[in-house]
């Protein structure tokens, strides 16, 4: 099962993933949040990860 989240194969149902933290003596935590950035001007702001804004373009770490 492992190898097959791994390669990416399959979709882990939330019963299986709560059975995996659990093996790992862990618990299962999700969370829903939004991405934070900071400008060069020192300035913050968040938005949702699915924004789209031309003029603010950055890596998200989890797109292809």
């Amino acid at each position: 099962m492992i190898s097959r989240l791994e390669r990416g194969d399959h979709i882990p149902s939330l019963k299986t993933l709560c059975r995996i933290a659990d093996a790992f003596g862990r618990r299962l935590e999700i969370v829903f949040h939004e991405h934070e950035h900071e400008h060069a001007d020192g300035t913050c702001h968040s938005h949702p990860h699915g924004h789209h804004d031309p003029d603010h373009q950055h890596d998200h770490g989890d797109e292809e």
